[in-house]
């Protein structure tokens, strides 16, 4: 990359994760931008471009996690398998979270893998973050296939999530929130069309050829395009954990002049979240969440039975559908 030098592909060279797409003449790619302008917008298509070349590196020197955020039917799955026909069959593997935590031959899959991709992460609390920011850091991890001996190696397959909602983390470390590069996929598509086909071969090989030139500037920065500081992608991160976004969706109704009682709001927020397996919140955290969603809160006169004023905090923007139980 360094050089722009070709060479041969011989014995000379042990390559254990060729590409299986040749270089191309040009690095026009008209159809994969438009269609990843149409899954994250503009502003992000250089970040797309940077993470899919990325994942042709066999080597791990910008310590990420690579999550596609959002519902269904928004691109994230097509995207995935973008992904996978760029790296090929033999560069990918896939797991789960949970697995890769709790059984020690999980880890195995991921040796000498471009990529790994994983689905939806548990709805709990994420309390073992160790294995994950290893394998995401270059760590020197052990690796074990079952019935042989296990050995120390570092890992290079780039964790890649495609998940609806984050789970909510006991890890404040910013050894954990600096490796979150999170992407919106915020639009809804057909599910009919199956718009890779649309994409020939040579585009494939031309971004092969673009990704070159992408992967050198991306590695001397150091940065992926609109990532944001350790603190905004912490941000970022407490933005979509945990039960705030889908208590919203399903029982909330959105308006600017809208108003809740905070206290009413934190109660019913809390039978949501112990009704899904979680623990219930002090109203201090749950008012962090609430701003973190870009929500107001403020003190608000109302009257009281017998005649005056009292004040009590509110959120502003927001209010409940159901006055009896969420759940």
């Amino acid at each position: 990359m360094k050089t722009q030098d070709r060479i041969p592909a011989t014995a000379k060279y042990f390559i254990t994760n060729p590409i299986p797409h040749k270089l191309g003449q040009l690095k026009d790619t008209p159809n994969i931008d438009r269609v990843l302008i149409e899954w994250v917008g503009e502003k992000y298509l250089k970040t797309m471009k940077q993470i899919m070349s990325y994942m042709f590196l066999a080597d791990m020197p910008i310590h990420r996690i690579f999550c596609l955020i959002g519902e269904g039917l928004n691109g994230k799955g097509t995207f995935l398998r973008l992904i996978e026909n760029f790296v090929g069959d033999e560069n990918k593997c896939a797991t789960e979270i949970e697995i890769l935590v709790n059984n020690r031959f999980e880890s195995s899959k991921l040796y000498r893998k471009l990529v790994c991709i994983t689905g939806e992460i548990d709805k709990g609390i994420f309390t073992k973050t160790k294995t994950l920011k290893s394998l995401s850091g270059d760590d020197l991890i052990r690796f074990e296939f079952k019935g042989k001996d296990g050995f120390d190696s570092h890992n290079y397959a780039k964790p890649l999530i495609a998940t609806n909602h984050l789970p909510e983390t006991t890890d404040k470390s910013s050894g954990f929130y600096r490796r979150w590069l999170i992407v919106d996929f915020p639009n809804t598509f057909n599910e009919k069309k199956n718009i890779l086909d649309e994409i020939p071969e040579e585009e494939y090989q031309n971004f092969c050829l673009a990704s070159i030139d992408i992967l050198n500037e991306l590695l001397s920065s150091g940065n992926f395009e609109n990532e944001g500081s350790i603190q905004e992608r912490q941000s970022n991160y407490e933005h979509h954990a945990g039960f705030i976004k889908p208590f919203i969706k399903d029982y909330c109704d959105i308006n600017p002049e809208y108003a809740h009682e905070f206290d009413d709001f934190c109660y019913k927020f809390n039978d949501f979240i112990m009704s899904e397996g979680g623990k219930k919140k002090s109203k201090v955290e749950i008012g962090r969440i609430i701003r973190n969603c870009g929500y107001e809160m403020k003190v608000k006169k109302i009257p009281m039975e017998h005649g005056g004023t009292t004040t009590r905090m509110h959120v502003f923007g927001i209010k409940i559908k159901f006055q009896d139980e969420v759940v």
